[in-house]
């Protein structure tokens, strides 16, 4: 959808919140979450403070923007490349793109952990995004304004991906879903904090092992047309 396709007032919405958050995303990368000012980012960024908390309640609402606007896209890169793939496909390739963020932004990553450990409860709380915050955040991804964000560490998203592959018999019947669902997201949110830090640079290759033990145990039936 081209930019024109907003109002005057959307796009200046839509740009002035992505700009907020990316200038506190940029200092969390060297900064403690409780360190950042939020005085400080408006007097760089030449806004009254008031502009931020108009947009962002909480600080932590940033951090729930960021992940959730980071989601939508995974879920868009994870779909341009589900030709003729199988369903778990897509789950491998959430990891992988995922785990691609991790390698990139190793202390940005502990930061928002540590933030959303300390305020799990707010974090649970949904944020709005609206067609022109994706269009404008993810210039030249066709098609991303109409995908939704998941829910918290995908959980929906793996649960309907899961039911969908136990109903194509790529996974047996018997499949406690629920467990498997649980599992993904323990994989998600642990395996950052269980591992070393310099070994975070190969989370991608160590998300593919999991996931692979996780498949065999569950008994997955592979299309080796698809191989």
């Amino acid at each position: 959808m081209a930019q024109e396709a907003y109002s005057l007032r959307e796009r200046k919405h839509a740009k002035t919140k992505l700009a907020l958050m990316r200038a506190f995303i940029e200092r969390l990368k060297t900064q403690r979450f409780e360190e950042i000012s939020i005085s400080e980012l408006c007097a760089d960024l030449d806004v009254a403070e008031g502009t931020f908390f108009n947009y962002f309640p909480r600080k932590i609402d940033v951090i729930r923007y960021f992940t959730d606007l980071s989601s939508i896209h995974v879920i868009w890169q994870t779909e341009q490349r589900m030709n003729k793939k199988t369903y778990l496909d897509k789950i491998d390739n959430i990891f992988y793109y995922l785990g691609e963020e991790i390698e990139n932004n190793t202390n940005l990553i502990y930061e928002i952990i540590a933030a959303s450990i300390g305020q799990k409860q707010a974090m649970e709380q949904m944020t709005k995004i609206t067609k022109a915050e994706k269009h404008f955040a993810f210039p030249g991804c066709a098609g991303i304004e109409d995908i939704r964000p998941p829910s918290m560490l995908f959980e929906g998203y793996f649960e309907e991906v899961i039911k969908k592959a136990v109903k194509s018999e790529e996974l047996p019947q018997a499949v406690n879903i629920r467990t498997t669902v649980l599992f993904l997201n323990m994989l998600m949110a642990g395996l950052p904090l269980a591992i070393k830090k310099d070994k975070l640079k190969n989370i991608r290759s160590i998300n593919r092992e999991m996931l692979e033990l996780l498949w065999k145990a569950l008994g997955r039936k592979y299309d080796r047309g698809n191989q």
